[in-house]
């Protein structure tokens, strides 16, 4: 089986000079040391970027350097994780507490046993489902998520991204309510994409049609809960109509 690839990889906070145009590599499998379920994070010190599997910043697994701001440069593995990926940076700088979330979920977040995992169509002994999850994180990035909550891509979705061109806004993860909210959905569309390998058995048509409907209510629940912002004009407008508006902040 090919390696993995995550093409859609958001970063807290929104604002950095980091981009990450892919990861490759990423094993979502039971036991994998090499992210904290999905995670890493990062720093950045001038025109080098240093990704870690853990907070605490003990274990590389990802690194390289640019040649200057503007353009793309290779991340190499280390400490044996396997892992390579495409970055580039809109200037340089310090950054010492990036968030890097290649995948929302893991295979723990699919199925809680290692065994029955392993059981699910499309497992690779390697990658675990890091193959469907990185299907499963285009369709929430470019998808899903611009049309539920188009107001995290600053008005305008992912669906025209292609990894290696510049313009891209991921969605501010910051502004979501529950960002967990996103991980059982990305765990009930992987489920359902595995089981959609085996379609013409009867018993995975069901799972599949179950898991898919699961990740729609789910989406619609994330939506529910993370409300469209209003701007100070949009508010001033709707107090001059008569219309009584409500704060609302997230903390």
């Amino acid at each position: 089986m090919s390696v993995p690839a995550f093409e859609y990889v958001p970063i807290l906070p929104a604002t950095s000079a980091v981009q990450v145009a892919m990861l490759s590599g990423l094993s979502t499998r039971h036991g994998s040391t090499f992210s904290d379920r999905g995670r890493l994070y990062g720093t950045l010190s001038g025109l080098t970027l240093t990704l870690y599997s853990s907070p605490a910043k003990s274990t590389p697994v990802l690194t390289g350097t640019a040649s200057a701001a503007g353009s793309y440069f290779d991340l190499s593995p280390a400490s044996g994780s396997g892992m390579t990926g495409r970055a580039i940076l809109t200037a340089s700088g310090t950054e010492t507490n990036l968030v890097v979330v290649p995948t929302f979920a893991v295979d723990e977040d699919v199925m809680l046993s290692a065994t029955a995992a392993a059981k699910l169509p499309g497992y690779d002994s390697t990658y675990g489902l890091a193959h469907l999850h990185a299907q499963a994180m285009r369709q929430i990035v470019a998808s899903s998520l611009p049309a539920a909550m188009p107001w995290l891509f600053g008005g305008s979705g992912a669906g025209a991204f292609v990894p290696h061109l510049t313009g891209i806004r991921l969605p501010d993860l910051s502004r979501l309510a529950n960002i967990d909210q996103l991980r059982r959905a990305q765990a009930e569309l992987t489920k359902g994409l595995s089981a959609r390998e085996s379609e013409h058995v009867a018993e995975f048509a069901a799972i599949m049609e179950q898991c898919l409907q699961r990740f729609d209510d789910l989406m619609k629940a994330a939506a529910a809960a993370n409300p469209q912002e209003q701007t100070a004009a949009q508010a001033g407008q709707a107090q001059t109509a008569g219309i009584s508006v409500g704060s609302w902040s997230r903390r």
